[in-house]
């Protein structure tokens, strides 16, 4: 479908929106700048390098009707038994279990939870503190907008949720937040906002879901702000069905001595675009990011991740492993920036990729720019196929050709596991990955 015919649709469909929400909302200014830097942005978007390998036509589909307003909140939410969150997700992992339909607290979220360790608010129903931290949140949000699809969330959205953990606590099981699309062939715009206070420790699992059979597109946006000493485990699981579509932008905000391990699971999808970026604003602030992602058939997934080290002592490690086969297409873009002040950075980025097939494609490009002098930075990048030299070596002590490819096949796999300090995650992820290879 034409760009042009696109924004037009769009336009009628952002009137829609508005016109359902009112003005009654603090953020209604954010979401007409927004609109009003779409246009530019996204005919820019066609030509930029960072979308050189997912042409705009993929994110953008002529299936869905852009003509229409989004799934809203404003609407009747589905009626989803506890049971149903079941299927999604193993009773094995106790957790604390946190339903959201298009960004929406679902009811069964109360129904399964006798107390919740933590506030769980919408951006519409904030008051006090709550009310400051969200008008702050947009107050510098729209100045740092320079991606697209970002800035079509924030035109679109309807709603938000803002999680915050207290000061000073440490939650011993995770907190797993289901997000599902209403109604088959929906498109949706959630918004989650995650506070981590001072000197607290959480784990989080983003998860999300398309029931079978459905087709959905989901444009996300997740802000995360870790408070001094604060420390965060947050897990992305991309669990969607064949026919799914998602742009999801994770934006991490860390202040002195936070700490974050953030892992990435891929295993299904038809089209899937990760805008990930790290700021790390206060010093001795250290980042964790481990990446898996498993793609066949016409699949395409594009990894765009960005690290800030713009303060000293400073840490980073990146980590990125992908295997394709059959008519596949995988991008990995990651960057690190250190700016003049971030001395002594310790920042290290590594993408490997396995390639089962003539026909899959891979395109991998890490980059680094150092703008101060005493740092230890590195970065690099592989593809191919299998070692032969290990496939050999195998196959020397008598294990058939093919097993010896699954066992290398697995053994570059769970390094990516093992990075998971939960063992019944791991064995979730594991069962997961190993029904699709």
């Amino acid at each position: 479908m034409p760009l042009t015919t696109v924004l037009q649709q769009l336009e009628k469909a952002y009137a829609q929106h508005q016109a359902s929400l009112g003005e009654q909302y603090t953020w209604h200014k954010v979401q007409q700048d927004a609109f009003a830097l779409l246009q530019s942005h996204l005919s820019t978007t066609v030509t930029a390098e960072k979308y050189k390998y997912t042409p705009i036509h993929k994110l953008l589909p002529d299936s869905f009707a852009w003509q229409h307003a989004p799934a809203a909140l404003y609407q009747a939410q589905p009626c989803i038994h506890p049971a149903a969150l079941a299927d999604l997700f193993p009773a094995s992992i106790d957790h604390y279990a946190v339903a959201l339909t298009d960004g929406k607290v679902n009811d069964v979220t109360y129904a399964i939870n006798n107390d919740l360790p933590f506030q769980l608010t919408h951006f519409s129903k904030a008051t006090g503190d709550d009310q400051k931290l969200v008008d702050s949140y947009f107050e510098h949000y729209i100045s740092g907008l320079d991606d697209p699809f970002a800035i079509l969330n924030t035109a679109f959205f309807a709603d938000g949720i803002l999680l915050q953990i207290p000061a000073k606590t440490v939650l011993k099981k995770p907190i797993c937040i289901y997000n599902y699309p209403p109604t088959p062939n929906s498109i949706t715009y959630p918004r989650i906002l995650i506070s981590v206070k001072e000197h607290s420790e959480v784990s989080v699992i983003n998860a999300w879901h398309t029931f079978p059979n459905q087709v959905a597109y989901t444009n996300a946006v997740v802000d995360i702000q870790l408070a001094p000493h604060a420390a965060l485990t947050h897990y992305t699981l991309q669990l969607q069905g064949e026919q799914a579509y998602q742009v999801i932008h994770t934006n991490y905000y860390q202040q002195a001595h936070s700490k974050v391990y953030n892992h990435t699971f891929i295993s299904d999808h038809k089209v899937i675009r990760n805008n990930l970026s790290c700021h790390l604003e206060g010093p001795y602030a250290k980042h964790n990011m481990y990446g898996m992602y498993y793609l066949r058939d016409t699949q395409h997934v594009d990894n765009h991740t960005i690290v800030n080290h713009q303060q000293p002592h400073t840490e980073s490690n990146e980590l990125y492993k992908g295997v394709l086969t059959d008519n596949a297409t995988g991008v990995f873009n990651g960057s690190i920036y250190v700016q003049p002040e971030g001395q002594q950075t310790n920042a290290l980025q590594t993408n490997n990729n396995i390639l089962l097939s003539d026909s899959a494609t891979m395109h991998t490009k890490p980059q680094l720019q150092i703008l101060a002098d005493d740092v230890k930075c590195s970065h690099g990048a592989t593809f191919g196929s299998f070692d032969n030299h290990q496939l050999f070596y195998l196959q020397a002590r008598g294990i058939p050709h093919k097993l010896a490819q699954q066992m290398l096949l697995q053994a570059f796999i769970d390094e990516m596991i093992h990075k998971v300090p939960s063992a019944s995650l791991q064995a979730f992820v594991a069962k997961r990955l190993a029904s699709v290879l």
